[in-house]
């Protein structure tokens, strides 16, 4: 399980194509598109649970949930991210969502994954608890060339959300993934001991110290001798 921020603009900035010597290219984009959360759950034999999605503001209107893939949830969110109330909501879901029996929910330890209500919730469903851009930039992108006019919003975001849904949670994707951790089939040295290790320390001089070493050691080599004089 995870959680993955959309914003409403391009994750990465992109390329534009002009004539050469051209002085003046633009693109026009969001300075600062608003944020949009969509929690996600996978299995190992490379199911999926559908989504929550969580859009920033107190109250969830009609058109949030147009378009979404059928069975996601739609929930609104103070900062549009995930809260502990919400959490223990997408394990409840998760619960009315898998087959029988236990099963084993990894997840990262964010702050609002830590609660003993999710432990509850988790308890009676048996979900034993422990601690997607390239796709997205594309349509967004595809979407400003085909509308420039028109501002991506929260409303417009379902429709691009469901055909981005669609092209990264594949079966072949999520057996992939789970393969290449170690977790299934579970191989503990898929990730090699020094993929683990500490940065290397790299020494790079401080342009001032040197300046300053360099003027030190020119006044010392230009100082006037103390021999006597004759």
């Amino acid at each position: 399980m995870d959680e993955k921020g959309c914003r409403l603009t391009l994750h990465h900035p992109q390329r534009v194509v002009a004539a050469k010597g051209t002085k003046r290219v633009h693109f026009v984009n969001q300075e600062h598109g608003e944020n949009v959360t969509v929690a996600m759950c996978v299995s190992a034999t490379g199911n999926t649970v559908l989504p929550m999605i969580l859009f920033k503001g107190k109250r969830l209107k009609p058109e949030f949930c147009d378009n979404l893939p059928p069975g996601s949830v739609a929930e609104m969110a103070p900062k549009a991210s995930m809260t502990t109330k919400l959490f223990v909501e997408f394990i409840h879901n998760l619960g009315q969502n898998k087959p029988p029996g236990k099963c084993l929910l990894i997840f990262d330890g964010a702050s609002s994954h830590l609660d003993a209500r999710i432990v509850d919730a988790a308890d009676a469903h048996d979900i034993v608890n422990k601690s997607f851009e390239h796709f997205w930039d594309e349509e967004v992108l595809l979407y400003a060339y085909q509308h420039p006019e028109r501002k991506l919003t929260k409303a417009r975001f379902t429709k691009i959300f469901t055909k981005v849904w669609s092209k990264c949670m594949t079966k072949d994707n999520i057996i992939s993934g789970f393969r290449a951790t170690g977790l299934f089939p579970y191989v503990p040295s898929a990730i090699p001991e020094e993929a683990y290790a500490p940065s290397v320390l790299t020494l790079i001089p401080d342009p001032q110290v040197e300046s300053s070493s360099r003027m030190h050691d020119s006044v010392s080599n230009s100082s006037p001798s103390t021999d006597s004089i004759p």
